[in-house]
C-alpha cells in the first residue's frame, strides 16, 4: 500500500512538468536565471540578493536540472518534483516515528495527494525545498527528545541549520526547537538532567550547518533580511502594500481561514482561493486537531514520575502553530509559500480523524 501512495505522489509531481502548470512566472525565471549562471559563468554566492532575498539550496540543486535538460521548463522544475517526491517519503519516516503505521500511512497518503503540496513541487521555485529538510529536522528533533541518543541530536541540529538555505519561512524553525526544549524541560520527567547535553549537541551543529550563512547575514544583513522587511506586518516599509493590508489581526484571521474557507488567491501558487481542505476532510482536519489537544491533556494527566519523555501531540500542535507564524506576519496571507513550514506535519491530524473513525467500526 506504501509503494502505491508513493508512486501516486510522483506521478502527480512529474506528469507534464514541463506544460502544467501553464506558463512560467517572473519568479520560477528568476531562479532559473541564477541556477543557469552556476555553469554558464562560474559564480557560487552562499545567498542570492537579487530580486527579493533568495536562499541558496534549491537555487543550487535546480542548477542540476538546467545542466542535464537544459534551460527550458522542465529543466527548472525536474529538481523541485524529486524534492517533493522525497518530501513525501520523508513524511512517511517522520509520521511513522511519532504514530501508528495506520495513522502515518493515513497522513503519508494525504500528503501524496494534497493538491497544495503537489502545486508547490511543480513549480521552479525554492521553497519546495523547506518541507523536506524540516521534516528530516523534525524527525531527528523527535528521536532526539523521546529516545535520548547522540547522533539524533547532532542530526537534529544539522537539519535544522540546514533549513535556513531554504526558504526565509524557515526561520520560525529555530523558534520551534527552542519552545520545545522550553516544554520539554518544564513537562518531561528528568529531560534537563538527561538531555542537556544532547541539547548543546544540537544547538552546536545548528550553528556549525548555519555558520556560513549566517556570516553572510552579519556581513550582508539588508539583504539577507531584505525581503522579510518588505512584506511584515510587524515594522512594515512604505510603498511594499504591508502598511495598508490590515495588521496581524486579519492576517491570523485569513491565514486560519486557509485551511477550510479561502485559501491563497494567487493563482501562480494555487487554484486561486481554493482552501487547503475540501469539507470531508476539513471535518478530519478538525476532529483531528481535537484529538490531538485531548492527547496532551493525557500526557499531561500521568504523574511526572511515569510520564513518557515526550508526547507526539504536543510536537506536532507546537510545530504546526510556531510555523504558520510566518503567515500570521505576511502582508499578503494567506500565503501558501509563506506557511509552506506547517505541511510537515499537517496531514497528521486529518489522518488522527479518519483513524478515531475506522476504530469506531
Amino acid at each position: 500500500m506504501l509503494g502505491l501512495v508513493l508512486a501516486a505522489a510522483a506521478f502527480l509531481r512529474f506528469y507534464r512538468i514541463d506544460a502544467l502548470p501553464l506558463g512560467f512566472h517572473y519568479d520560477e525565471g528568476l531562479d532559473a536565471v541564477s541556477a543557469h549562471e552556476i555553469w554558464s559563468k562560474g559564480v557560487h554566492p552562499i545567498f542570492f540578493p537579487q530580486s527579493g532575498s533568495r536562499e541558496p539550496l534549491m537555487i543550487y540543486l535546480e542548477s542540476f536540472g538546467i545542466l542535464a535538460l537544459g534551460a527550458t521548463r522542465m529543466g527548472a522544475r525536474i529538481a523541485q518534483a524529486f524534492v517533493g517526491t522525497g518530501t513525501v517519503v520523508a513524511g512517511w519516516f517522520l509520521f511513522r516515528a511519532l504514530f501508528d503505521r495506520r495513522v502515518a500511512l493515513l497522513a503519508t497518503s494525504f500528503l501524496a495527494v494534497s493538491l497544495w503540496h503537489m502545486f508547490e513541487s511543480r513549480l521552479g521555485l525554492r521553497a519546495i525545498s523547506q518541507p523536506l529538510v524540516e521534516a528530516l529536522a523534525l524527525l531527528f528533533l523527535w528521536r532526539a527528545v523521546a529516545q535520548r541518543r547522540w547522533p539524533d541530536a547532532l542530526l537534529a541540529g544539522a537539519f535544522v541549520g540546514l533549513a535556513q538555505y531554504t526558504y526565509t519561512a524557515a526561520r520560525a524553525l529555530p523558534a520551534f526547537v527552542a519552545l520545545l526544549l522550553v516544554c520539554q524541560a518544564l513537562f518531561s520527567p528528568g529531560f534537563v538532567r538527561r538531555q542537556w547535553a544532547h541539547m548543546v549537541g544540537l544547538v552546536g551543529a545548528a550553528l556549525a550547518m548555519f555558520a556560513p550563512l549566517g556570516w553572510y547575514a552579519i556581513n550582508h544583513w539588508q539583504e539577507f533580511f531584505g525581503r522579510s522587511l518588505q512584506v511584515n506586518l510587524i515594522a512594515p516599509e512604505q510603498f511594499t502594500g504591508a502598511a495598508q493590508a490590515g495588521g496581524v489581526g486579519a492576517a491570523l484571521l485569513r491565514t486560519l481561514g486557509m485551511f477550510s474557507i479561502h485559501g491563497d488567491p494567487a493563482w501562480k501558487y494555487n487554484v486561486a482561493g481554493l482552501p487547503v481542505f475540501d469539507w470531508p476532510v476539513s471535518a478530519l482536519f478538525y476532529g483531528g486537531l481535537v484529538l490531538a489537544v485531548a492527547g496532551v491533556a493525557r500526557w499531561l494527566r500521568v504523574p511526572r514520575n511515569a510520564r513518557p519523555p515526550a508526547s507526539p501531540y504536543p510536537f506536532a500542535l507546537l510545530a504546526t502553530v510556531v510555523m504558520l507564524t510566518p503567515g500570521f506576519l505576511s502582508a499578503e496571507a494567506p500565503h501558501f509559500l509563506r506557511t509552506i513550514g506547517v505541511l510537515p506535519l499537517l496531514f497528521v491530524f486529518p489522518a488522527l480523524g479518519l483513524n478515531w473513525l475506522l476504530d469506531l467500526h
